[in-house]
């Protein structure tokens, strides 16, 4: 964008508006406002089409904004008879100008889409083709199966999102380049498996797998025992449970295989290392949710202790009319409901997402609803 030129030109135009000309022929002015306003729809058009195919980055088109306010306010000026034939015809080369800024950036942008497709095409071409090599290996089994499936179901997603593009046209630069690096870390990961399995493999030392096993067992029952722990104090939710047991179901696979001996040593140790950092992972999640489970509590504890008081000052107020005394009443029953809900789930160390979210409404309609009467009584 020329910006600079365009705010020489405004401050040409606007000098040469205080010099005295002779009356300007009307067919002259109205032929070049036509003209003005023919490239304005031009540019206008260039830019819209540029927009549509994503031809046009963010930044150019913040450029293009703040260019095309000064290019508007001109041709509305124009339009009110505000510019002399001179000061219209300085317009038609700026525009003229604009033009083919526009129309080179939206050029340049859609062969730089072009290109960034015809990579991203490349990408994931050359790692489905990995996938097949793997599906062909010899040892496509176990814990190898199991990585290279993982793998192919994110590919599937990246290739979602380029099919996506493809119909769209084209996608910001950023995007090309996350989805990119996605194909290719995913290609890298699968040759690096198809690598480690190619390889001819030395005997495994009994010694070692025994060993490797007992600690793979040992994972499995701390991973347990910490899954276990976590369900008895709520700190795992639904949708947590269900990934854990997915997971834990993949994992019981691969050990099955393992007690089997259908892996190998190296199988195994990856095997570890999955243990572990699902071990890891339960640990924090479970303490994540328990410290979520403990403000829950306190909260619905200091918004109880408050409907307490609330309901003691409007009992002992000599304001409340006997109406209002029932209605108190009501609430006062309906609150020690809720307290035995807020003492069992004390209990119980904590209780689901949902629970809590049901308890925390029913305590705070009812704050809502005693504050009301309260205040229409003027009780203080």
């Amino acid at each position: 964008m020329r910006l600079k030129t365009t705010l020489i030109i405004l401050v040409a135009l606007a000098v040469s508006a205080t010099v005295a000309f002779a009356a300007d022929d009307p067919k002259l002015v109205a032929a070049c406002k036509a003209d003005v306003s023919k490239l304005h729809k031009e540019i206008t058009a260039v830019h819209s089409t540029g927009l549509k195919s994503l031809s046009i980055d963010d930044a150019e088109e913040k450029a293009y904004q703040a260019h095309k306010t000064k290019l508007d306010k001109i041709e509305t000026t124009l339009s009110k008879g505000g510019l002399t034939l001179k000061e219209c015809k300085e317009l038609e080369p700026l525009l003229k100008s604009e033009l083919a800024e526009v129309t080179k950036m939206a050029a340049a942008n859609s062969a730089a889409q072009k290109t960034a497709i015809a990579k991203n095409v490349k990408a994931q071409t050359l790692t489905f083709s990995m996938f097949a090599k793997a599906k062909a290996h010899p040892q496509f089994t176990g814990q190898f199966k199991a990585q290279i499936d993982e793998h192919e179901k994110a590919m599937a997603a990246d290739k979602a999102k380029l099919d996506k593009i493809l119909s769209a046209g084209g996608a910001k630069q950023a995007e090309h380049a996350t989805l990119e690096k996605s194909s290719l870390a995913r290609n890298e990961a699968v040759k690096k498996l198809l690598d480690q399995h190619t390889a001819a493999p030395a005997a495994d030392d009994p010694k070692q797998i025994a060993a490797c096993k007992a600690d793979v067992s040992k994972l499995q029952k701390e991973i347990t025992a910490a899954h276990s722990a976590g369900l008895k104090l709520h700190s795992i939710n639904d949708a947590e449970e269900k990934a854990f047991q997915a997971h834990m179901a993949r994992i019981g696979k691969l050990e099955a295989d393992l007690n089997k001996g259908g892996l190998t040593l190296n199988e195994c140790k990856e095997l570890q290392q999955v243990s572990k950092s699902e071990l890891a992972e339960v640990v924090k999640m479970a303490a994540a949710n328990s410290t979520n489970q403990k403000v829950a509590i306190a909260k619905h504890t200091t918004t109880h202790a408050k409907l307490v008081s609330a309901i003691s000052k409007a009992k002992t107020s000599p304001k409340l009319p006997a109406q209002a005394k029932v209605q108190i009443a009501e609430h006062e029953k309906a609150l020690a409901a809720d307290k035995a809900k807020l003492d069992k789930i004390q209990a119980a160390g904590g209780a689901k997402q949902a629970e809590h979210a049901t308890l925390e409404k029913s305590l705070f309609t009812r704050n809502e609803a005693i504050m009301k009467l309260l205040a229409e009584h003027k009780i203080q």
